[in-house]
């Protein structure tokens, strides 16, 4: 479970003796209450806080029944604020959460300054996590629940909110985030942009978009905007569980420390990423010294993140830049194909169908292995540079959400549109409300 806003790390009435991260007996006991067997968790669920919430025998014959599993993959749960990019529902399957809604409920208290926050886990491991909350008294309490805490952005060295006493925050809470989920079969994608510093007469913008190949890598174009801006720092935190060491200047591999290898990390921005150490709470009063990955950007607050898992035979993919077709685009193998990522103008040569992408500025070109009938796929989005809000006027007004993901396949010796699906609703379609 991704650890979002604050962590009680503790249960109220402790019915097992389970950890209070480990979400199995809820999901089970949730299963059972509405009769809906596909929110059990794969693998052995604990049952005995079923047996007490819901009854043994209830519990046991819902266990018994056909296994099933949620319809969907990819869902943004607008009224919590969720996005969810998911490859599948077994072990090995990766996860990734964003966080894209309100600042908080009620007071906010016990909200975080992590908008458009990103967690990733790569099956059973996880890479990018939430540092988060250590405790709720003192300097540190600020610090844990401020954007430096977090996967996101932050601008201008400043908190996106204001921290103000343990549990409120000063004035200039923004208002909710945009934010959008594709799916397709072969990527999923996710837009969200959120403003904050909206007190002294500068607020601030960011766009985050998101495109994942499903079984495969993740790439991340942040960019923000704020008047007179003088740069940006844009972090990856990792768990004490792993170790971080550069490859090249620009990417970073990441290990198990027993060795294993789990991802390479790619970071472009104004300056060369850097590998620091600070100290993780995976619970409340519990602290682990752990890796963070942080990159420095200049006034255009301008950054890509490209994330691939490790090679199955346990190597680090090597991620370089193609100068063969432009000097924006980044370049990486691996057993799903010869991969290229343009950030920026797309390029009049190199065999892409610039007519099917009109506009577009991140174009993920794959050449797939094989036969002509398994032929190239490309994912794109157009632009996202968020202007700078109008102090003079309503966040709010921002000009509607832009960033929509589309996805186009070669076989048969012709290109053609892949279908994409927006999952906008607070629940998933099958479902209703």
């Amino acid at each position: 479970m991704p650890l979002l806003g604050d962590d009680d790390g503790g249960l109220l009435l402790p019915l097992d003796q389970r950890p209070p991260d480990d979400l199995r007996a809820l999901l089970l006991a949730g299963a059972v209450a509405l009769d809906r067997p596909e929110l059990i968790a794969p693998g052995e669920a604990p049952a005995t806080y079923a047996y007490w919430l819901c009854g043994i025998e209830r519990t046991e014959r819902l266990l018994a029944s056909h296994a099933a599993q949620p319809p969907w993959l990819d869902v943004y749960f607008a009224n919590g604020g969720l996005a969810v990019l998911r490859d599948g529902w077994d072990a090995q399957a990766a996860v990734g959460v964003i966080d894209a809604g309100p600042h908080g409920a009620l007071s906010c208290g016990h909200s975080h300054a992590d908008a458009l926050a990103l967690t990733i886990a790569l099956g059973t491991t996880e890479l990018f996590i939430d540092r988060g909350t250590l405790t709720y008294t003192g300097a540190q309490r600020d610090e844990f629940r401020s954007t430096a805490s977090h996967n996101t952005l932050e601008i201008d060295g400043a908190s996106s909110v204001t921290p103000g006493a343990a549990f409120k925050w000063l004035p200039g809470v923004p208002p909710r985030p945009q934010a959008a989920v594709y799916a397709s079969a072969y990527f999923s994608g996710f837009s969200g942009r959120a403003t904050g510093q909206l007190v002294g007469g500068r607020p601030s913008s960011h766009q985050r978009r998101v495109l994942h190949r499903r079984g495969g890598a993740w790439v991340i174009q942040d960019r923000g905007a704020r008047a007179a801006a003088r740069g940006g720092t844009l972090r990856w935190q990792l768990p004490a569980e792993l170790l971080a060491e550069f490859l090249t200047a620009e990417s970073i591999g990441v290990r198990s420390r027993a060795g294993v290898a789990v991802a390479t990390v790619f970071m472009r921005g104004s300056s060369a990423p850097r590998i620091v150490t600070r100290d993780v709470s995976s619970r409340l009063g519990h602290r682990a010294a752990a890796p963070c990955l942080e990159l420095d950007l200049d006034a255009s607050l301008e950054a890509l993140t490209i994330v691939v898992p490790a090679a199955p035979q346990g190597e680090f993919v090597n991620i370089e830049t193609d100068r063969g077709l432009a000097p924006t685009c980044i370049a990486w193998s691996d057993c799903g194909g010869r991969h290229r990522l343009i950030s920026g103008s797309l390029p009049q040569a190199g065999g892409l169908p610039e007519a099917s992408i009109p506009g577009a500025d991140l174009v993920w070109w794959i050449q797939r292995p094989g036969d002509a009938a398994r032929g190239d796929l490309i994912a794109a989005m157009p632009p996202g540079k968020p202007p700078a809000p109008d102090a003079a006027q309503l966040v709010t007004d921002l000009p509607g959400q832009s960033g929509k993901m589309t996805v186009f396949e070669h076989a048969d010796g012709r290109w053609g549109p892949v279908r994409i699906e927006e999952p906008r609703r607070g629940y998933p379609p099958e479902l209703g409300q």
